[in-house]
């Protein structure tokens, strides 16, 4: 059972074959991780969904609230996400079909759906990536569909044997993996890409940063170079749903990493 333009439905029929989602990538979305029956960080997610849609130009005819009582009823329906799941909000292009810019204006579709949360790994193996996630593009701050670049990172990660893949910029700098941010401490502060340098504004990223600083270590935004990753004492990745993980980059070892994401998941459950 999913919520399509606000009404439930099967998921077997719900979205037309001409959905601009579909066959030319315009649509954006949220991922938001249901704990205890509900979803959490709600509000941060929101309002980084309704930056995406003003990038593409949607209409936006739900509130936060209208969206928030669907999630609430979807998860009454799929029972199995109501303890620990995720909730995934897509925002398409609608029926316009074929075209860059359709000849008539279609109307988004808004489409609402639960899994259950996978369990986060204990640890992450990370590839360094030659895929380009561009800085200075609008794209740059709005999670959209378009994965590909994620997609072949990751796929060349796993033939390289490790996890997760590390993503940079077209000046050879990083921002972040193909499914989150990235945390690398460089000296005395645990420095995290600027969202200019392409990395994306992170629900979890913000939170971390809003800490200032963990054990005495100073927690900043700065540019992030594929050397000083390299030689990094430790580095720590996040999203929304898997939260804080420890990492290393291939084939260095890292075990600072583990103490230094129990020091940040212990300040960030302390400020709930």
């Amino acid at each position: 059972m999913i919520w399509l333009n606000g009404k439930f439905s099967d998921t077997e029929t719900a979205i037309s074959a001409n959905d601009r989602g579909l066959l030319l990538g315009e649509a954006v979305f949220e991922t938001v991780l249901v704990e205890n029956g509900g979803p959490a960080h709600w509000a941060a997610h929101m309002a980084r969904l309704w930056q995406a849609c003003a990038v593409f130009g949607f209409a936006t005819p739900y509130n936060s609230s209208d969206l928030h009582a669907a999630a609430v009823d979807l998860l009454a329906q799929n029972a199995a996400t109501a303890t620990r799941g995720v909730i995934r909000i897509t925002v398409t292009g609608g029926d316009g079909g074929r075209g860059l810019v359709p000849i008539t204006p279609s109307a988004p579709n808004w489409l609402m759906q639960t899994a259950p949360a996978p369990t986060p790994p204990a640890h992450v193996s990370l590839h360094l990536s030659r895929v380009l996630q561009a800085a200075g593009q609008d794209l740059s701050p709005v999670k959209s569909t378009n994965y590909a670049a994620h997609i072949l990172a990751r796929r060349a990660a796993l033939g390289a044997g490790a996890d997760d893949a590390v993503l940079v910029n077209q000046h050879g700098r990083v921002t972040g993996t193909s499914a989150g941010n990235i945390f690398a401490l460089l000296g005395d502060a645990l420095v995290t890409p600027h969202t200019d340098e392409g990395a994306l504004p992170g629900i979890t990223r913000a939170r971390i940063l809003a800490l200032s600083e963990v054990g005495g270590t100073r927690i900043a935004t700065g540019q992030v170079t594929c050397e000083a990753l390299e030689q990094a004492a430790a580095v720590i990745i996040c999203n929304a749903v898997m939260g804080v993980v420890p990492a290393s980059l291939q084939p260095k070892e890292m075990p600072e990493s583990e103490n230094i994401a129990k020091k940040i998941r212990t300040a960030l459950t302390a400020r709930i």
